[in-house]
């Protein structure tokens, strides 16, 4: 049993609670309607909803304006977040699967092989592809082959060549460096 303050403290809150839930006969009960708490936990998952019907929507419009124009760069700024970035990449691989699985299949080989850094990586790497994945996947990147050159400008000089034939290379400056 408790004794002193602390039995005077609990006493008061129990009577307190009584009060609370039996007010006094003669007092009707006022009632607000519902109360803030029941609204807020029923509206909650409606505004929510809501609002992904909303982005949702804003997405559809924006891809269908000028061909996705002012969609690309909104992806672009998703991309930037990890876990979007996942979700945007599986779904561009699941539609190229649909649309050409030649293509899709020699996509996930590059990848899986690295980003080629010199022609003989990209050698490497095209040589893993079969004859139908390297034709849809050449036809996607625009084989240079395909590409013309322009009639304005003279071919480059072969590569592994080193000086051409004809040319003195320029001489380099024997002697201190200069101190700034």
């Amino acid at each position: 049993m408790l004794t002193g303050l602390g039995a005077i403290c609990k006493e008061d809150v129990q009577m307190r609670q009584f009060r609370a839930s039996h007010p006094p006969v003669g007092e009707p009960r006022r009632s607000h309607g519902i109360r803030c708490r029941a609204v807020s936990a029923f509206l909650i998952p409606i505004i929510v909803l809501g609002s992904l019907l909303f982005l949702m929507a804003l997405l559809a419009v924006l891809g269908r304006v000028r061909g996705g124009r002012y969609l690309r760069p909104l992806v672009m700024w998703m991309t930037k977040v990890p876990l979007l970035r996942k979700g945007i990449k599986k779904a561009s691989m699941h539609q190229l699967e649909r649309e050409n699985p030649e293509l899709a299949r020699a996509v996930k080989k590059i990848e899986a092989f690295g980003t080629p850094k010199t022609p003989e990586q990209a050698q490497r790497a095209l040589a893993l592809l079969s004859p139908s994945e390297r034709r849809a996947y050449l036809a996607a990147a625009g084989d240079p082959a395909d590409i013309p050159d322009p009639h304005n400008r003279p071919h480059p000089p072969p590569i592994g060549t080193g000086v051409q034939p004809g040319v003195t290379p320029t001489p380099r400056p024997v002697g201190r460096k200069k101190r700034r």
